[in-house]
């Protein structure tokens, strides 16, 4: 089982809202922003720009072993991993 980085976040914050302390939240619609993004490139620019490990874990998690296939006319591909881009039940 992974694990839920997301809700150990939001029970930090709630915790420090508890404690009188001023919490700041941006929400993103990354939706479009993943289409074509390259995985590793990706995970790359998050470690340079100084996100900590936990975060890139979690992201990492989500983008890690998916493949996809084609279908035409009821004949598929082989499966292929998927190296860009993100599902959007993910998101």
């Amino acid at each position: 089982m992974p694990h839920n980085y997301l809700l150990e976040t939001f029970e930090e914050w709630s915790r420090a809202m508890d404690e009188g302390f001023g919490t700041n939240m941006v929400y993103l619609d990354y939706r479009k922003a993943f289409d074509m993004i390259l995985h590793g490139k990706f995970l790359k620019n998050l470690r340079i720009y100084g996100v900590p490990d936990e975060y890139l874990r979690w992201i990492e998690y989500l983008l890690a072993g998916r493949t996809m296939k084609v279908g035409v006319n009821g004949s598929f591909s082989t499966s292929d991993q998927v190296k860009s881009g993100v599902s959007r039940d993910q998101l």
